[in-house]
C-alpha cells in the first residue's frame, strides 16, 4: 500500500480542504447480500453505522465516510485501515463529487491532516449520520436520508471488485 500512496505523493495533490467539481469520491462496499447483490450496490451501503453502545463508539456521528480518489488509489483505499481478513470481500465504488452537489449533500473534508496521513483525502457526508437511528421512520428527514442512500447506490451500479493480493 505504501507504494501506491507514495505514487500519489509524487503527483501534485489538490488542496486537502477544497474539493473540485470534477473529483471522484470512493466508498468501500462490503460485498455481502446486505450491501451488494448480483452486481448491484444496495442502499444499505450508504447508510450510517449504528452506534456501538457496548464499546462507546459512534463511527458515523459526523457523517458517513468517503475518500477522494485524487489522494489515494482504489487499491490503497481498500487496504488502508482495514483488517486483512476483510480485504477479499471489499469493493470500491466511485461516485462523482458533482452527484453530491446535485443531491444537496454537504461533503466535508477532514479539517486536520494527521502526520503521517492515515486516511488521506477523507471526507464525511454531514447529512447522513448515525442520528438516523433515532429518527421516526415516518418523518421527512428519515425518508430523505433513505432517498439519498438509494440515489447514491444507484449511481455506483458498476462496482469494481478488487481482488486482494
Amino acid at each position: 500500500m505504501s507504494d501506491q500512496i507514495e505514487d500519489r505523493e509524487e503527483q501534485t495533490l489538490p488542496d486537502p480542504f477544497v474539493i473540485s467539481s470534477d473529483e471522484m469520491l470512493m466508498r468501500r462496499i462490503l460485498c455481502d447480500p446486505k450491501h451488494y447483490k448480483k452486481g448491484v450496490v444496495l442502499d444499505a451501503a450508504f447508510m450510517p453505522r449504528k452506534p456501538n453502545v457496548e464499546k462507546g463508539t459512534d463511527q458515523d456521528a459526523d457523517g458517513i465516510s468517503l475518500h477522494r480518489k485524487a489522494f489515494l488509489s482504489p487499491e490503497a483505499f481498500r487496504d488502508c485501515c482495514l483488517d486483512i481478513r476483510l480485504r477479499a470481500s471489499i469493493g470500491v465504488a466511485e461516485l462523482p463529487y458533482q452527484l453530491f452537489v446535485e443531491l444537496k449533500l454537504t461533503v466535508v473534508p477532514d479539517q486536520v491532516i494527521p502526520d503521517p496521513p492515515e486516511r488521506p483525502g477523507h471526507v464525511a457526508i454531514k447529512e447522513i449520520t448515525s442520528a438516523f437511528y433515532k429518527l421516526d421512520p415516518d418523518s421527512q428527514e428519515y425518508r430523505e436520508i433513505r432517498g439519498w442512500a438509494i440515489d447514491l447506490a444507484k449511481a455506483c451500479i458498476n462496482l469494481p471488485i478488487i481482488p486482494s493480493k
